[in-house]
């Protein structure tokens, strides 16, 4: 009998080992990259043009990448957050990613 909870078992699909220490690549890790390449495929497609006036594919992509920021620094409640440029890049694909997986 299949349980509710069997879909979010963590399943290596690449056995792997390196200095002793287990570095296997799972399906969990397959869904994070997945969640990465999508978001980058989308703001390189939605960016391409890069026009003065934006259409409604690169304002929503400018949108995106303007609310994770703010989203994480609030949930964090950290303020002083939102000045770190490398935080905004961070942020959003690891908040995207999360959110597609």
């Amino acid at each position: 009998m299949h349980s509710p909870v069997e879909q979010f078992t963590i399943k290596s699909l690449l056995h792997l080992e390196l200095l002793g220490y287990d570095v296997s690549f799972s399906n969990s890790a397959l869904f994070m990259i997945l969640a990465v390449l999508v978001s980058v495929a989308y703001l390189t497609f939605a960016m391409r043009n890069r026009d003065m006036v934006p259409g409604r594919l690169q304002a929503s992509a400018e949108m995106l990448y303007e609310l994770f920021p703010k989203w994480c620094a609030a949930m964090l409640a950290m303020k002083a957050v939102l000045t770190s440029p490398s935080f905004s890049r961070c942020s959003f694909f690891c908040c995207l990613g999360i959110c597609l997986v």
